[in-house]
């Protein structure tokens, strides 16, 4: 008897293996063909723009088509890199002050975009006994959010409807407060056999109605491991044919007051950069990677800045060094560079004794872009993160806010 139930128990832990297998297969067999789709769109569009550079209205159609590959390669990048986190358990939560309102307002921008194609009806919904002002990882939360609201309006037909409700919890932890956010559809929804193990990684359903829609397969998976660093939970409820009702629960602590936040940032686009305040001024830019670097002094020229660049952390250290001191508004820092990297060489100025060497803002700009990234510029003295790929919007706020 003892040796049949080792004999099952074995057979149980091979069925599991050779499972998880054939889904990592299947998953790999997925991501080849959904990163090839855009990286055949960004290459395709980039020859097709070299055949008409004296076309202006087909090249700036090109250069559209490689901004929309290029966005969806990086989110499918982003989610291949989180859910590797996840399962090496070097997933970490940020604490932050922010307002659960200007989250769902972020969420809502991001969102937009995509509701107006498909001509969703959407709608939100907020207890009014709401509490707003909460500390935790806003980024996260939203990319939880984001994550559920993405599969809803790809797996509902044009003119569905899609809405969001969020209330507090009656239940409590510790000294936090429980926020639950319900997202419903009237989309296709899922039979249980798929709705059971939708948050398994690489899981995704295959059928004549979801073939041309393209993902991992990561985004529940990595949406319920959030949750669950909240102390909370994702609870799913759904019917083939009728819609899907997602709850995701998650706590946070409660906080008093919110830094009143600047005004938005204008739409992101290049010539937003020539509306900033500080045209004229000097900055000091350290790169090691030529093409990044001439994407940056482009940037910083259309902006009207001048520019110093410096090719590692040592030869950036040189030059603040041997400048008089006020010389530069603002120095933008790779991370990863030969020689001395841009952490040491942050913590290298900050320890000057020159009269601007604690003062003169430094921002990260590096393709270092997880959570301990971030806490890692900010311990090394930095005053913000901007993560490569460079945003338009972000830059053109990091460079309002701080080049002064």
């Amino acid at each position: 008897m003892k040796e049949l139930r080792e004999q099952q128990a074995l057979q149980e832990a091979f069925d599991a293996a050779k499972a998880a297998n054939m889904a990592k297969n299947e998953f790999l067999s997925r991501m080849s063909h959904d990163i090839r789709t855009p990286m055949n769109a960004i290459m395709g569009m980039t020859a097709i723009a070299g055949k008409y550079l004296d076309d202006k209205d087909r090249i700036q159609d090109c250069l559209a088509k490689i901004t929309t590959a290029s966005n969806h390669l990086l989110n499918l990048i982003n989610e291949v890199l989180d859910m590797a986190k996840i399962e090496s358990g070097k997933l970490n939560l940020l604490e932050e002050d922010f307002s659960i309102s200007a989250m769902l307002q972020e969420l809502l921008d991001l969102i937009n975009p995509q509701l107006l194609v498909k001509k969703h009806h959407f709608t939100l919904t907020k207890a009014p006994e709401l509490r707003d002002n909460v500390l935790g990882d806003k980024l996260r939360l939203k990319q939880l959010l984001l994550n559920i609201l993405a599969n809803a309006i790809k797996y509902t037909p044009p003119y569905g409807s899609i809405s969001l409700e969020v209330r507090e919890t009656h239940s409590r932890l510790h000294d936090t407060i429980g926020y639950e956010f319900i997202i419903t559809d009237n989309g296709i929804g899922m039979d249980s056999e798929f709705a059971a193990k939708i948050f398994e990684p690489f899981a995704r359903a295959s059928d004549s109605r979801t073939s041309e829609i393209e993902g991992t397969g990561l985004g529940m998976t990595i949406a319920l491991n959030i949750a669950r660093m909240m102390n909370g939970t994702i609870d799913v409820q759904s019917t083939l044919g009728k819609g899907s009702a997602f709850k995701a629960t998650v706590y946070l602590r409660p906080h008093q007051q919110i830094r009143s936040s600047k005004a938005s940032a204008p739409a992101a686009g290049i010539d937003s950069l020539q509306e900033i305040s500080c045209r004229g001024k000097q900055v000091l830019l350290v790169e090691d990677n030529e093409l990044n670097l001439e994407i940056a002094v482009e940037l910083l020229k259309y902006a009207g800045l001048n520019i110093t660049t410096a090719k590692n952390g040592l030869e950036g250290l040189d030059k603040f060094k041997a400048a008089p001191p006020g010389t530069y508004a603002l120095i933008l820092m790779d991370i990863q560079m030969p020689v001395m990297n841009g952490l040491e060489a942050a913590k290298a100025i900050r320890a000057l004794p020159v009269k601007d060497a604690q003062t003169v803002p430094i921002v990260a700009m590096t393709a270092n872009a997880f959570p301990e990234d971030i806490a890692a510029t900010l311990q090394a003295g930095m005053n913000e993160h901007l993560s490569k790929p460079i945003d338009l919007e972000q830059f053109h706020s990091i460079l309002q806010k701080w080049c002064q």
